[in-house]
């Protein structure tokens, strides 16, 4: 299902795509098994999915360019990310989550989490071909957790 995520991605969606494999890296460094990378479904797309003993988080990650303001030690006009995921994304997270646990039942009995990873990146242009730096500037565990209506 990945495939079709891939598909939709344009040259923007080439940063996005650096900052998941960014925090794959990140998270198989922590000890994490990774399921799935863009896993898609009709109601959205997960952009990780790993699993440490028993929990799984279902990881979104938020990769914004490096700016004026967080240089000067603010977020920008979203909080680097944190604000994109407000409550309608969470609840297309939480039904892309649901079906994949019933395609993935092997899965239905760890404690599952929300996760969201916040990456900055820069670009070095002193180069022939730019060079994309990306670093993780925060990770929420349970960054918000579903009530039971779903």
């Amino acid at each position: 299902m990945g495939e079709k995520a891939e598909e939709k991605r344009g040259a923007k969606g080439a940063i996005g795509q650096g900052g998941e494999n960014f925090v794959k890296q990140y998270l198989l460094k922590q000890g994490w098994q990774i399921h799935q990378q863009n896993w898609y479904c009709r109601w959205g797309e997960l952009d990780l999915v790993a699993q440490r003993e028993q929990t799984l988080a279902f990881v979104e990650v938020k990769t914004r360019r490096r700016s004026c303001e967080a240089k000067a030690g603010q977020l920008g006009w979203d909080a680097g990310g944190v604000l994109a995921v407000g409550q309608s994304k969470q609840e297309k997270l939480i039904k892309t989550a649901t079906l994949f646990l019933l395609e993935n039942p092997e899965l239905n009995e760890l404690n599952c989490r929300f996760d969201i990873a916040l990456v900055s990146y820069s670009v070095d242009r002193t180069i022939s071909k730019p060079k994309y730096n990306f670093w993780l500037q925060d990770y929420l565990e349970n960054a918000f957790i579903p009530d039971n209506s779903y």
